[in-house]
């Protein structure tokens, strides 16, 4: 994709799943339709100009715009979502591995196969190493960001902001502008600031390896000798890598 179709997709993201979601190209990478559908039926709900009928024209017309926002946003990831599985179908199972197809009894099955011939994320590597289902994984990483601590409250635990300059930050978010871009651009945090902040709130996530080892699908030991397996092949594909599990 170009940087213009790369944007627009992240943009899609931010307005379905909101502007606090974590939207990265690994983001993408777990995105499934079921959860887009998802996100677009809360989206609906709030935002469909059957429901705002009884209110003044200018508030009609701004959930009006914000409900066709959010359906040219499902229909962008829908396509993109179309685009992505198809060209993955197309890759040599053994070169690359292969995801499991849209069906949901299908993403509740346990791979069997080799490891694909690349760079792998840590979930993928529990995956295709044949320990959980593709569906237990976005579970995972649903539960992840579910625990990691909001941008807001750690700027205001470390006396960056305060409640009025936090609620005036929130106030003059653009769409599609992240917390603390918005921040940066009015002038209430720094960008040093900003990279602390979110530098600390990657760190003080749950790991992924901690959620499996808490449903009882894996022991803390299957998560370490997995984890120097996964540090062991992203090295011989010429990326070593030593990260959190």
């Amino acid at each position: 994709m170009n940087s213009l179709t790369d944007n627009s997709i992240f943009d899609s993201c931010r307005i379905l799943f909101g502007h606090e979601a974590d939207i990265s190209n690994a983001f993408l990478c777990y995105l499934q339709p079921s959860g887009v559908k998802a996100a677009f039926r809360q989206k609906a709900l709030l935002t469909h100009p059957d429901r705002h009928i009884m209110f003044d024209e200018q508030t009609r017309k701004k959930y009006t715009d914000e409900f066709i926002e959010a359906d040219r946003a499902y229909k962008l990831l829908i396509g993109y979502l179309k685009k992505r599985d198809n060209a993955t179908l197309k890759k040599s199972a053994t070169e690359f591995g292969t995801r499991p197809s849209n069906s949901a009894r299908d993403y509740g099955k346990y791979y069997s196969g080799p490891l694909p011939s690349r760079r792998l994320l840590w979930g993928e590597f529990l995956y295709f190493s044949g320990r959980i289902t593709w569906l237990s994984l976005i579970e995972a990483i649903v539960w992840q960001r579910k625990q990691r601590p909001r941008f807001g409250e750690i700027a205001k635990r470390w006396g960056y902001l305060c409640d009025r300059k936090a609620a005036l930050i929130l106030a003059k978010k653009r769409p599609y502008e992240k917390i603390g871009e918005t921040a940066v651009r009015v002038g209430l945090l720094n960008l040093y600031q900003v990279n602390a902040v979110l530098f600390y709130q990657k760190l003080k996530q749950e790991k992924i390896g901690g959620y499996f080892i808490k449903k009882g699908c894996l022991t803390e030991a299957d998560v370490n000798a997995l984890f120097e397996e996964f540090k062991r092949h992203n090295g011989n594909m010429g990326s070593p890598f030593s990260g959190r599990c």
